[in-house]
């Protein structure tokens, strides 16, 4: 069984379909290598069909996530060893400055059109946090920079599930007589694709997807207007937080009001965020649904910064009652300290 791949990519194109969002159009043969989701259908797109997300051949990826093996500036393109332990080979990297590794949701994956012949390529998100010229900012970490000075014909490593293991994913719906989905601007990528897909598929449960933003950036070219007409099976809310407010204040305004809890508003957000278990970000599944009688049997799905997943958790298990197995929540990164 292979569990894991190291393909060599390119990337074909860079765009900023949004402020705030850098997309990354990555391509490389061994991505059919990869575990069946991950692999592109016949259909061939030009890049820009691609870029833009558009056409029968590009295919939203639910919450399915990739490990880029970024080199660092000057450096050449790193090469692991996926049959001998990889913590101890990234580690020997990170010391000798050769490079990193940084975790993205793949946004979607197409077979692309170039003047080489058509390869398979996985579309790639990056929320671009904080200031870029303020030496001081703690999340400017080594893969927001390579994304923010990336350009097409750079070339670089990723690590994809083997074609014989499921995809890399926290998304767990089954059973599910209903879904709660949400995020922050680091989990939109995921967050999308998922009602995406959902909006797809007549036998999904209805859903709702939540995603909240900060201030002054939007989703504009991602959303399907029909997504958030909130009135279809499937509905996707986008929304800012404030200047000044915490990650997480949005959402958790949004999900009281969606639940209808007997709670104010006010007192949940002054309540300190519960405290981290340990140095490592937050990674919990769901455990599959076990329906008895007809029963409802909700599933929520939280990603994005770690005290806000932690207090969301909190939220939904706490206040509304929903059992702490059907929920899978993700820290993806932490303020005050670069993620990606």
């Amino acid at each position: 069984m292979t569990d894991m791949t190291c393909a060599p990519i390119e990337v074909l194109a860079v765009a900023d379909p949004d402020p705030g969002f850098r997309r990354l159009l990555l391509a490389g043969a061994a991505i059919d290598e990869a575990c069946p989701l991950l692999r592109p259908g016949p259909d061939i797109v030009g890049i820009q069909q691609a870029v833009d997300g558009t056409g029968t051949g590009v295919w939203p990826v639910a919450d399915a996530f990739v490990k880029l093996l970024v080199p660092a500036p000057g450096r050449e393109v790193i090469e692991v060893d996926v049959d001998s332990p990889l913590r101890e080979q990234l580690h020997r990297l990170e010391v000798e400055g050769a490079g990193w590794m940084r975790t993205y949701t793949a946004r979607a994956v197409a077979r692309v059109r170039t003047k080489q012949g058509a390869v398979p390529a996985m579309l790639v998100d990056v929320a671009l946090h904080g200031d870029p010229e303020d030496a001081e900012d703690p999340h400017q970490g080594p893969g927001l920079r390579w994304a923010r000075a990336a350009r097409p014909g750079d070339r670089l490593s990723m690590l994809l599930p083997g074609p014989d293991v499921p995809a890399w994913s926290a998304w767990a719906p089954q059973g599910a007589s209903g879904i709660l989905a949400i995020g922050d601007e680091t989990a939109a990528p995921a967050l999308v694709s998922i009602a995406l897909e959902l909006a797809d598929d007549p036998t999904a449960p209805p859903a709702d997807v939540l995603i909240e933003l900060p201030a002054g950036i939007g989703l504009a070219d991602t959303v399907d207007a029909a997504l958030c007409a909130d009135e279809g099976r499937v509905r996707l809310r986008v929304g800012n937080r404030s200047a000044g407010e915490r990650a997480g204040d949005w959402a958790m305004r949004t999900t009281i009001d969606l639940l209808r809890l007997n709670v104010a508003a006010g007192e949940v957000l002054s309540r300190p965020a519960p405290v981290a278990c340990g140095p490592f970000r937050e990674w919990s599944l769901a455990e599959e649904a076990q329906t008895v009688g007809g029963q409802d049997v909700p599933y929520v799905f939280i990603a994005g910064e770690s005290a806000m997943v932690r207090s969301l958790r909190r939220l939904v298990v706490g206040d509304a009652g929903i059992d702490r197995s059907r929920v899978s929540f993700m820290g993806y990164w932490r303020e005050g300290r670069p993620e990606s």
